[in-house]
């Protein structure tokens, strides 16, 4: 009969040990790197493309583009698009700096270069 209970609590500490493996706290997960909004309204609608993705693998060279277009059911002159692609690269704990490129249906292309400062 000890044999019968003890097998039975080691093959629970067995089956608990691999429950509490799945729900580790210290595993961090990441976020996907290519995120796609659509909004449908009644009179126009609104898509939207994000693409944060690093290119090294120290995490300290990356892409982001942004890319979003809005169309009106009725008039087609209302429709608007812009992209916004750069390049960034971390220099110190949350502060980057970056440079692209953005280009919108009114304005055209525009070049830019700035500094990002993102708290963890």
């Amino acid at each position: 009969m000890k044999r019968g209970h003890l097998l039975i609590v080691l093959s629970f500490a067995l089956f608990a040990v691999s429950l509490l493996r799945a729900q580790d706290a210290a595993r961090i997960s990441t976020p996907k790197s290519v995120t796609v909004e659509e909004m449908i309204g009644d009179q126009r609608q609104f898509l939207q493309l994000l693409v944060n993705k690093t290119i090294t693998e120290t995490k300290k060279t990356g892409m982001l583009s942004i890319t979003a277009y809005a169309a009106d059911y009725s008039d087609l002159s209302n429709n608007e698009f812009q992209n916004t692609t750069l390049l960034y690269q971390r220099l110190f704990k949350g502060l980057s700096i970056n440079s692209g490129v953005s280009f919108t249906s009114v304005d055209g292309m525009k070049n830019f270069v700035g500094l990002q400062y993102v708290s963890d």
